[in-house]
């Protein structure tokens, strides 16, 4: 595992787009430190990215005492209404259905404002992680998810917030932090934590398509700039 780790960062390092200096330093840097460090890896799915141009993006490192925890921020603007786009966020038990690399999802106990669910997301053959969710919602504009009793993940929340343009038109914005017990798991699943972040607000668009395309809305696109 730690080899096709390390044949995966000489491959990147080779890539002509990513020629520029920090990065290249960072993935030398990551480099010898798998040379000198026993610790499990996490590999993310190489699967392709489909994206559809994205509104704003951004990752960055949040500023606290050890420097390990991330943030993501993703904005996009939707052809569906924001409670449509809220319900396909909040339906928990069907994650493992569309979500990428989420193998089981559950819901344990349900309120009007308040779900407890149990995941489990995993790379197979390499590994599995179980954790529970606690999300809170605010429907239809807010859910707010974190994740607890992991033994990887020190921290892990993800926010949904949904703004309605008009009747067609809802902005949605995802934003995820993550830090990991591990630095070395930190450094390594900084560098593709982006494009999975992106895999997984499209899978949730996807998803709504195949619920709501039907719907004469989806494909009107007459006055989309219309506050009414």
């Amino acid at each position: 595992m730690r080899r096709s780790i390390m044949i995966l960062l000489r491959n990147n390092l080779m890539n002509p787009n990513h020629h520029h200096n920090s990065y290249r330093q960072q993935h030398l840097s990551m480099l010898n430190d798998l040379k000198n460090n026993n610790n499990n890896i996490i590999i993310l799915s190489q699967r392709s990215l489909f994206d559809l141009p994205f509104q704003s993006s951004k990752s960055e490192d949040l500023n606290n005492d050890n420097n390990n925890r991330h943030v993501f921020t993703e904005q996009r603007i939707v052809r569906f209404t924001k409670k449509q786009i809220f319900n396909v966020v909040a339906n928990v038990d069907d994650y493992d259905q569309f979500l990428p690399n989420c193998l089981e999802s559950t819901v344990r106990s349900r309120t009007d404002d308040r779900m407890e669910a149990e995941l489990i997301v995993g790379y197979p053959p390499l590994i599995t992680e179980k954790y529970k969710s606690i999300i809170y919602m605010d429907k239809p504009n807010r859910l707010l998810v974190k994740g607890i009793d992991s033994t990887i993940l020190k921290f892990l929340e993800s926010e949904w917030k949904f703004e309605e343009l008009n009747k067609k038109r809802t902005l949605v914005t995802f934003n995820v932090q993550f830090e990991f017990y591990s630095t070395i798991h930190s450094r390594f699943m900084s560098l593709f934590f982006d494009d999975f972040t992106r895999k997984t607000m499209k899978a949730f668009l996807d998803r709504a398509y195949i619920i709501y395309s039907a719907d004469p809305l989806y494909f009107d696109t007459t006055n989309d700039h219309d506050k009414s």
